[in-house]
């Protein structure tokens, strides 16, 4: 099977939990340009963004729980981004500091099985 950008990662993705948030800015007083979380790991994210970011950029990423809480925040470096279907477009994050297991398990879904996207 062919590679895709998305599945160049060492780590397994996990759906999000449906009320996971997540806001993507360029710069912090930017407007947030994520329209939802597509995909969590310790070690990036995949977004559903309203413009398209060129690969190699920093943004800022801040997650919020279902529960609610503090937000994470972490800086990220964008990886690869195309556009989708519509009119968003699909980019993958890659985090500059990794999540911790329990800010993963917090945003995403606990069945254990790694999502597959095909």
């Amino acid at each position: 099977p062919r590679l895709r950008l998305g599945d160049q990662r060492a780590d397994d993705r996990r759906r999000p939990r449906g009320a996971a948030w997540v806001e993507v800015r360029v710069n912090p007083i930017g407007p947030d340009l994520a329209v939802a979380l597509a995909d969590v790991s310790a070690e990036g994210i995949g977004v559903w963004l309203t413009d398209p970011v060129q690969p190699g950029r920093e943004v800022e990423v801040s997650l919020v729980r279902p529960e609610g809480g503090t937000p994470v925040r972490v800086p990220a470096e964008v990886r690869w981004c195309a556009q989708g279907a519509d009119w968003t477009y699909r980019a993958g994050l890659r985090l500059l500091s990794q999540l911790a297991e329990c800010d993963v398990a917090d945003l995403s879904l606990s069945d254990g099985d790694p999502f597959e996207d095909h």
